[in-house]
């Protein structure tokens, strides 16, 4: 019987369209699982189809004037054996509103392929035909755009000859995600781990500007190997590039919204304009039900028009409050008070904080909700919740228990004493200067925490400062501005720490209050910082749609230079990352004009823009401007006495930059290490400016051949590549770090790097990196293999780790990948190919950095030992004679390199040189 005259009756109508779309093995599939349901509609939807088979039956319509024949079967049958383009279809898997899905094989001798055939049902006179095809069409785009091993990949597509078009995706041999996690009966963690490739594949496809608006546990299967992939974009949507909403397009109103309600976001069933948050709330549902078994909306018995009004209008149940079968908790490993309590807190946090119908209080991003999740997996405070000083203390215990069993002070009395009382006696001295008061709260936590502790670059430095914002949020509740002083004076210290994830946060929470506070230009100005931090970890595109609508709040500003200098200067770094390097440069020439009208020429500000003008010229491989640029901001910094020790160790970094990739690694070396026992004084070791000069050192040092020298920072390194807080710094850490145990051939000591570093190639890295980043890797996975094994194995090897590279390299990547190539050419000795790759890469190089470049004559030193084994033994010595002097101009008399070079062209002249071998030691990487 019909409860609800409206909900009901549109639920059903919806039903009966959908059972009259499938054909006849589909509807009966489809019948059977709303039986085994116990649907509550499904008597009644049985009583339509039957009618309507009777309608049929008797064609008691024959006799009326016949105005729309409609046929009620498709055009045309498919069977088992039938051909679609170059694939056999073995057997029907299933049936869909708009598809059916067959198990198919490829036919045509080419190779051996089992894909899943998707079919477009083909019903000519359906109202509906023309949406569904457009859905197909975009549906082939959206895949074929997208690449990436945890999203089921298009194979082949195209049109039967009776117009009916089909795709041929990858055949995926798995089970649900629910289902997968309850058969492994895995516990909590476990399923986040799981989980945490869903968000990564949707995170890539977030990148590719794809916003799926479909994500529900059906679409995510598990293989047997544990491994995720993401299906079905059919009405998946591209993005605005600048991360803006999209709106519903006429194809969406005439195909109404083919979404599934129980995890559907607020905006989605309002018809509002999407933004990729809508599968931030998807994917929160998913992990609340994955958790506890159960979904936050829906007991299972809400009509869709009932379950539509609870997400739109009732507060979701909290996770810890879900009702907890002994069943389900079973399927965990454990008991239901057990789950409750581990559901409680941390997770609680994060899935209300996924699910939240206000768009600025949900996550804003998947990349996000996975950081958070990767906090808790990693015992550390999420940025869901505000623990208190109690719960951080036993995290940090937890996690440093050596470190708190010999300190003199325990963690929470630190705490307490660096938050609790400096905070109260701001409070208590009523203090009218801002400034002072924000700066001297930060000072007295690292006072009160440790006076021994100069730096504050300690472990428990994080620590103290999560304690500090926190304390922050409650002491200065009613003191807004207050309170983003205080903020801001920690995103500062946090960001020099090289904690950009928690910098992050603390910006995002100091704009937030200066909002509140009503102070419009310091709330710019945090979300300028914001958009800095957010180019450093990596999303370029997310820091240039924050300037967009910093810059719009700007306007009211127009005579504040040193406002719009910083969002130039920003903007200009962001565009740079993004390599728009010429529009980076015309930013960063109008940052410097603000910055020169609002603090003259002496002033960090001003030698801030000099530095950056000179970076983004150093980029565009004019280095000559970017060492004019360079001069003028050390000169400007001269007159500047009192300038931070941060800055001076800036200018000393950019300039061993400048001379490394100009060509003068030796001059690199010099100027960086000066600047390393500096750094390491005056800032401490840990500092992100120390780090990078360790890093462009241990670089400088595998270029001139001496990777023993390099193989000094590299516990540094590890450490960095282990524990860094920025993802873009642990990952630059990890690809030094295996280069050098490579080239010291010791990568078989720390497996573990390796693995990590191959994740990372392969677009399973923490986070969100990149692309230099990855190319990168690849290129150094790569490398690890060229000497892997016999020649023919690691030639299989380097080159199935290089096709992964994208098609659009740079000039410098695309050289490296053909040296790469060209060295595993030698070693199964075809040098006539190895020959005409290293050409390639020479031509390459030439037209990029000029001929006079030292880095093209370590490039054709490889070129050297293919002449050798080919017999053209002048040829070799004559390379060898043009490299020695650029080689000891450029690396230095003393450099490895130049030793090697020399030993083999006197053995080549003295016709002494032993057969070639090409170890590891006879090939030249830059």
């Amino acid at each position: 019987m019909i409860r609800d005259t409206v909900g009901d009756w549109q639920e059903l109508s919806t039903l009966y369209e959908r059972a009259d779309s499938l054909d006849a093995a589909g509807l009966a599939a489809w019948l059977a699982e709303l039986r085994v349901e116990r649907h509550r509609l499904l008597p009644q939807l049985e009583r339509m189809l039957e009618a309507n088979e009777e309608a049929t039956r008797v064609e008691f319509l024959s006799a009326l004037p016949l105005i729309d024949a409609r046929p009620s079967v498709l055009e045309t049958d498919w069977d088992e054996g039938s051909r679609i383009g170059a694939y056999r279809l073995l057997r029907h898997i299933g049936s869909g509103g708009m598809a059916e899905v067959w198990l198919a094989e490829r036919c045509d001798g080419a190779f051996e392929r089992q894909v899943a055939i998707k079919l477009l049902f083909n019903h000519p006179a359906r109202d509906q035909r023309e949406t569904f095809v457009e859905r197909f069409r975009r549906e082939r785009d959206i895949l074929a755009s997208l690449s990436h091993p945890l999203i089921a990949p298009l194979h082949d597509a195209g049109v039967t000859p009776s117009g009916q078009p089909w795709l041929a995706l990858e055949y995926v041999e798995g089970e649900g995600l629910a289902a997968w996690c309850d058969r492994h009966r895995l516990p909590v963690r476990k399923r986040i781990e799981v989980f945490r490739q869903v968000l990564l594949a949707v995170e890539h496809a977030h990148r590719n500007l794809v916003v799926h608006r479909d994500l529900k546990p059906s679409n995510i299967l598990v293989t047997a190997g544990g491994q995720v992939r993401l299906l079905d974009f059919g009405i998946a949507k591209l993005a605005d590039p600048a991360h803006g909403p999209i709106d519903e397009t006429e194809l969406t109103v005439r195909g109404g919204r083919p979404l599934t309600v129980a995890y559907a976001s607020p905006e989605q069933l309002l018809g509002r304009p999407l933004t990729t948050a809508c599968d931030v709330h998807s994917l929160g549902v998913i992990l609340y039900e994955l958790l506890c078994g159960v979904r936050p909306f829906d007991d299972g018995s809400a009509t869709a028009n009932e379950l539509q009004r609870r997400v739109l209008e009732d507060e979701p149940r909290r996770l810890s409050r879900a009702p907890l079968a002994p069943a389900d908790a079973e399927l965990r490993g454990t008991t239901p008070p057990a789950l409750r309590r581990a559901l409680r807190g941390d997770l609680e946090a994060i899935t209300a904080k996924a699910i939240e119908r206000d768009l600025a209080r949900r996550y804003p991003s998947v990349e996000s909700l996975r950081a958070d999740l990767d906090r808790f997996l990693e015992e550390r405070p999420v940025a869901a919740s505000t623990p208190g000083v109690v719960d951080r203390s036993l995290k940090f215990i937890r996690r440093h228990r050596l470190l708190v069993a010999t300190a003199g002070l325990s963690t929470a009395a630190v705490l307490v004493a660096a938050g609790v009382a400096v905070a109260m006696a701001i409070e208590a001295s009523g203090q009218r200067n801002r400034a002072v008061a924000s700066r001297d709260y930060v000072l007295d936590m690292f006072t009160r925490a440790d006076p021994n502790q100069a730096h504050g670059v300690d472990v428990s430095a994080r620590d103290i400062l999560a304690a500090g914002k926190a304390r922050a949020a409650t002491s200065f509740k009613s003191l807004p501005s207050l309170r983003g002083d205080v903020l801001s004076q920690i995103g500062v210290v946090e960001q020099r720490l090289g904690d950009l994830v928690g910098a992050s946060e603390t910006w995002a929470s100091a704009a937030e209050a200066f909002r509140e506070a009503g102070d419009t230009r310091s709330m710019i100005s945090a979300r300028i910082e914001l958009a800095d931090i957010q180019a450093r970890i990596g999303d370029a595109n997310v820091a240039l749609a924050m300037l967009n609508d910093t810059g719009s709040l700007a306007r009211a500003f127009p005579d504040d230079h040193a406002l719009w200098a910083r969002q130039d200067e920003v903007r200009g770094w962001a565009l740079a990352d993004s390599d728009q390097l010429a529009a980076a440069f015309a930013a960063m020439q109008s940052a410097l004009g603000h910055a020169r009208a609002a603090h003259g020429e002496n002033h960090v500000q001003t030698v801030d823009m000099l530095r950056g003008l000179a970076s983004i010229a150093s980029e565009r491989r004019d280095y000559r401007t970017a060492g004019e640029y360079l001069d003028g901001a050390e000169k400007a910094a001269a007159g500047l006495p009192e300038l931070p020790a941060n800055d001076i160790i800036n200018l000393q970094l950019q300039r061993a930059k400048l001379q490394d990739v100009s060509g003068w690694p030796a001059l690199a070396i010099d100027t960086a290490k000066k600047a390393l026992i500096e750094c390491d004084r005056l800032l401490g070791a840990k500092i992100e400016n120390c780090f990078l000069l360790r890093h462009l050192l241990a670089t400088a040092y595998l270029r001139t051949g001496a990777p023993a020298q390099a193989a000094e920072f590299l516990p540094a390194l590890v450490e960095a590549a282990n524990g860094a807080r920025s993802p873009v710094r642990q990952a630059e850490a990890l690809i030094i770090a295996c280069r050098i145990l490579r080239a010291t051939e010791r990568l078989a000591e720390s497996p573990s790097l390796l693995s990590r570093l191959s994740d990372i190639a392969q677009g399973h890295g923490p986070r969100a990196l990149p692309a230099y980043i990855v190319t990168a890797a690849i290129l150094a996975v790569a490398e690890a293999a060229m000497f892997e094994g016999p020649p023919p194995a690691a030639r299989d090897r380097v080159e199935a780790y290089l096709k992964d590279l994208p098609s659009s390299l740079e000039p410098l990547p695309l050289a490296q990948r053909d040296l790469e190539s060209a060295i595993a050419l030698q070693r199964l000795g075809a040098h006539d190919e190895a020959l005409q790759r290293l050409r390639a890469a020479d031509e390459r190089l030439s037209h990029e950095l000029g001929s006079a470049h030292s880095l093209i004559t370590v490039y054709r030193l490889n070129q050297a030992a293919s002449e050798e084994a080919l017999g053209h033994r002048a040829r070799a010595m004559a390379i060898f004679d043009a490299a020695i002097p650029v080689l000891r101009e450029h690396f230095g008399p003393d450099a490895p390199l130049l030793a090697s070079v020399v030993a083999r062209r006197n053995h080549l002249r003295a016709g002494s040189a032993p057969p070639l071998s090409l170890g590891p030691s006879d090939v030249f990487l830059p």
